[in-house]
Formats: C-alpha cells, structure tokens, sequence
C-alpha cells in the first residue's frame, strides 16, 4: 500500500504557527500574573507611610530628622526653625549641630502625652541638637477627637463675637540648609479667634498659604521663612514686607504688615 501524505497548504502551516505562537504568549503572561498573586499574597501588600516624604534638600554630612504623630490624627508637630510641619513635611535635612525646637499642637480632644527617640523624657515642646546622621522623634497624643460646638445662631444668647488680632515680629538667622546668604523669619501670633478653629493664614507668604488650629482661648503661633535670595544662589540686599492675612472657618480675620530687610551676607 504506497503511504498517502496530505499536503498542507503554506497560508494555512502560517496560521497555524502564530495561533501556537499567540497560545504560548498568553500562557506566560498567565503564569506571570499568577506568579505576582502568589507573591502578594505571600509577603503582604506594604503601604509606604505617607509621613516619610523623603521630599527633602539634602547634602553631605547632613541630619535627617524623621518626625512621627502617634495617633494619626491627633494633632500636628512643627519645629523652629520652620522646616518640619508633620504630618504634611515630616523628613528633612538639617546641618550638624543646629539647635532645633518641636512643638506639639494636638487637635480638640487630645492633650500631648509623651516624646520618643531624640525628645523622650521632654516637655512640650522639645528642644534639641541635631548630631548623627539620623534622628527620630514621635509624639504621643492622648485622648479622643471632640467636635467644636456648633454656632449660636443669629439674635441667641452665645457669647459676644470677639475681635481677632494679628501681631508679627521680624528676625534674621542663618539658613537651615547652609546657603552663603541668610534666612529671614516671620513668628505670627494671633489672639480672639474662634476657638479649637483652623485658621488660614494668606498672603504673600515665603512658603504660600498655611493652616494652623487655635487653642481653647483662641490664640495660635505660626511661622514663615525664606531666603534673602531671588534664585537660591545670589544674595539678596534690601527690604522684604509681609501683607498676612489670618482668617478662622467662622470668617473672623485680621491682618498685618511686616517689614524687615535682608542685610549683605
């Protein structure tokens, strides 16, 4: 009996190779996505804590300061000189040996407790040098948030409205970050706000606009700063003025103006 071979034609043998050249492709890509499942599921999805910026100006022989709130939402820690502001800038760099001080400002409800790492065994705020290349500093808050009292409404027997103030006061320093020019700095205290309130504080702002919460008695502290610099590399001689404009979520504002110079470095 003489062998019969069927001849395939030579558009249908293409066709068929990329149909198993297509069916392999898609099997790889399966096993890969099962792969990355099996992976995932094994080790966990890790969130990066968004208090760790790592958005920070650094240089050689640096400090870095990490800057924790225990718990999250509890309150706020800035320092002075104004480079921390956690839980919105928690990691930057600063130069060995700069006195810095932290200050906790906890939100209605909660009172400061205790600082771990660089501030433990400190009151509120702390004060400390940057040594080393690394330091860590958590404040612990205490307590559970309390809603402001709702407003009395028009022609009610609530306590009268008061009548906010803003006072300034203008200094140089030396730049955090070591720049050949000095830094100037603005400390901004208001007084007859709304109590327990944010206040917003606009303007024209070294560091833009910033939010800030009162106290029980309806008083804050702020700070801004800025180079005596155009560009961040050539000095800048002459006036600088502040317009800074403070206004509470009940619309109760006040307003100042700051003038200072920046003297040749």
């Amino acid at each position: 009996m003489n062998a019969f071979r069927r001849r395939i034609p030579y558009r249908e043998a293409i066709g068929a190779l990329a149909s198993a050249a297509r069916l392999k492709r898609l099997g790889l890509l399966v096993a890969l996505a099962l792969g990355v499942l099996v992976s995932s599921a094994g080790s966990g999805f890790g969130k990066v804590p968004f208090q760790h910026d790592e958005s920070t100006f650094t240089w050689p022989g640096a400090a870095r300061m990490a800057v924790d709130v225990e718990p999250w939402g509890a309150g706020y820690v800035r320092s002075s000189p104004y480079l921390i502001d956690c839980p919105l800038a928690c990691v930057r760099s600063w130069e060995q040996g700069r006195a810095v001080t932290l200050t906790a400002f906890p939100t209605p409800g909660f009172t400061f407790a205790s600082w771990e790492g660089a501030c433990a065994g400190q009151d509120n705020p702390c004060k400390l040098t940057v040594t080393g290349a690394t330091v860590e500093v958590t404040a612990t808050l205490s307590g559970r948030y309390v809603p402001p009292e709702p407003s009395t409404p028009s022609g009610g027997t609530g306590p009268p409205i008061s009548s906010p103030s803003l006072q300034a006061q203008w200094h140089i320093d030396a730049c955090s970050d070591a720049r050949p020019f000095p830094c100037f700095y603005g400390d901004f205290h208001g007084s007859g706000f709304t109590p327990s309130s944010v206040v917003t504080l606009t303007g024209n702002l070294a560091n833009g606009s910033q939010t800030v919460v009162t106290n029980s008695s309806g008083a804050f502290d702020a700070t801004d700063n800025g180079w005596c610099s155009n560009d961040g590399t050539t000095p800048y001689v002459g006036p600088i003025t502040w317009n800074v404009t403070a206004t509470d979520a009940k619309g109760l504002s006040a307003s100042v103006q700051l003038n200072g110079a920046c003297p040749a470095p």
